[in-house]
């Protein structure tokens, strides 16, 4: 009944069409009786938390403290709720689904003065891969959650509240908050200084400076940090290349940091090796078919327009993308593994795509 009360609200306060939404929670539990029933056919991450959090409980440890944190919202779940395994994917199902309205309601109060078909915008939301994987009660459902909180709240700047999504991300995703808050500071530090300072020279000098504070803030205090800052790419192409020698689903990389992003958001595009394969390819050529589109409407002066109305969350949405996409294809190239941890970063994607889709009403 809360889970009905909170879906209600969000559609009476947003205004959103009761009928799109009820669509997007039932799309989504469908996805999620079939990742349940994939999860007693095959081995997965959910079914070991699970177990760990009713055989270890408390006493679980863990090499990632990530680990540790979903055994305990597992034991949470088992021993305060009294939840069992079918019925944990059912609650926390509540949870990815408000995720999905959330970061819809975020695409639609972007567009909402754009000449662009609003089914269009509901299509976006119903990539079968994407609800997939976050229909697991497990990381990736929770990062769905406060993503889409995280966004909302930016639309409608509220700005201090973000510390909630943040720590929720942290809790089971700690370098994509680093990720996230590092691009949230960054961006509204130099809005700040575009303010502050009427010469743009004098900003600029400023950027500097504090790219330079960063930089010697985790030489002195994060020694280590700092050395895998300035040996980034040749860590990770060492990590990529000995899992590629003994492990399958990883595919080839070179040193080229712009392929290898392209490869990790984009590809395969033509994998007829299985069913998941194939449905995969067949969304990354529909990704390939939006930017496509993108760039035969682009307009300079009219994105130059929309972008400059809601600086913070485009070039928020802009680094977080471009970081996160460095970052995580770096040390993965497992189809598998970016085929789902890349769902964290399409949102991103989209609300940078919309204004290049169509332009603004007049």
């Amino acid at each position: 009944f809360a889970f009905i009360f909170i879906v209600q609200r969000i559609i009476n306060n947003e205004k959103l069409n009761k009928n799109e939404v009820y669509f997007i929670i039932s799309y989504h539990y469908i996805f999620i009786i079939i990742s349940y029933l994939y999860s007693l056919l095959s081995v997965n991450d959910t079914d070991s938390f699970f177990q760990s959090a009713y055989f270890f409980g408390e006493y679980f440890n863990a090499v990632f403290h990530s680990n540790f944190n979903i055994v305990r919202i597992y034991y949470f779940l088992i021993y305060y709720l009294n939840l069992h395994y079918f019925t944990t994917f059912i609650f926390m199902g509540f949870f990815s689904s408000i995720g999905f309205i959330l970061i819809y309601y975020v695409f639609c109060k972007i567009t909402e003065d754009f000449n662009i078909n609003r089914k269009l915008i509901l299509a976006l939301i119903l990539f079968p891969s994407w609800h997939f994987f976050t229909s697991f009660p497990s990381k990736d459902s929770i990062v769905l959650f406060a993503t889409g909180w995280f966004y909302y709240l930016l639309i409608k700047k509220k700005y201090i509240p973000l510390i909630i999504p943040l720590v929720i991300i942290y809790a089971v995703r700690p370098h994509i908050y680093l990720i996230m808050l590092f691009s949230l500071i960054y961006i509204s530090t130099n809005l700040a200084f575009f303010k502050i300072f009427k010469k743009k020279l004098l900003t600029v000098f400023f950027i500097f400076v504090l790219a330079t504070m960063m930089i010697m803030i985790i030489k002195f205090f994060l020694p280590n940090y700092y050395n895998h800052l300035f040996s980034f790419f040749e860590r990770g192409q060492t990590f990529r290349n000995l899992y590629s020698n003994y492990y399958d689903g990883w595919y080839a990389t070179g040193t080229n940091p712009l392929i290898n992003s392209v490869r990790y958001m984009f590809f395969p595009v033509a994998d007829y090796g299985s069913l998941s394969r194939i449905i995969v390819s067949v969304e990354n050529n529909m990704l390939w078919i939006i930017m496509l589109n993108c760039v035969l409407k682009f307009n300079f002066k009219s994105s130059v327009e929309i972008y400059s109305s809601e600086k913070l969350i485009y070039l928020f949405s802009l680094m977080f993308l471009v970081v996160g996409v460095l970052i995580l294809s770096n040390y993965t190239a497992n189809i598998g593994i970016s085929s789902r941890q890349k769902w964290m970063l399409i949102p991103s994607l989209f609300i940078i795509l919309f204004p290049l889709l169509s332009r603004k009403r007049l």
